[in-house]
């Protein structure tokens, strides 16, 4: 009696194969639509779609697309210090070469990389040196801003004034 074949041992059709080439391809980048329509089956979008999952189901192609981004993943020496070297070539040469906006965007995307122009607000002191009149001027500044809506901490005292609620209660909110 013949043995059955495992699933994740059945042979690749030359569309399955051509469908994982393209799929793991940088051009396609893991697009199963697209990669369904270069290995050559047919259809609208839709019926692409469909054929790209249902093939990618099957554990033998799935198994081979494992493989196949295993390797790629284990041949490539991606690592922040490569790229950071490769951006400094690509400014270097761009701005050698008076391409001056991909020089600048090689100098941002490094200068992110090392959180330069994150917005930084520098906190000195602990909680307990703020007064209660000071963390409401700053609560309101914030609120007016649109940045976070603290409205629902604020109340006003009757002057109109924004201020903290009361924790005993014995100012209402208005």
């Amino acid at each position: 009696m013949k043995a059955k074949t495992k699933p994740i041992d059945q042979p690749l059709t030359p569309k399955q194969r051509a469908f994982i080439e393209w799929y793991c391809s940088a051009e396609v980048n893991m697009n199963g639509l697209e990669a369904a329509r270069r290995a050559g089956y047919a259809g609208n979008n839709n019926v692409l779609k469909v054929t790209a999952c249902v093939t990618l189901a099957k554990p033998h192609v799935a198994a081979a697309v494992q493989v196949k981004l295993a390797k790629a993943l284990a041949g490539s020496e991606v690592t922040v210090e490569a790229v950071l070297r490769r951006l400094q070539v690509i400014g270097d040469r761009a701005l050698a070469d008076g391409q001056y906006a991909a020089a600048a965007r090689c100098a941002e995307l490094h200068g992110k990389y090392l959180k330069m122009f994150t917005d930084r607000i520098e906190h000195v002191g602990t909680i307990e040196d703020v007064t209660t009149d000071q963390l409401t001027a700053l609560l309101g500044e914030i609120v007016e801003r649109g940045a976070i809506d603290f409205s629902r901490l604020l109340t006003r005292d009757e002057a109109g004034q924004r201020c903290l609620p009361d924790p005993a209660g014995a100012q209402k909110a208005h």
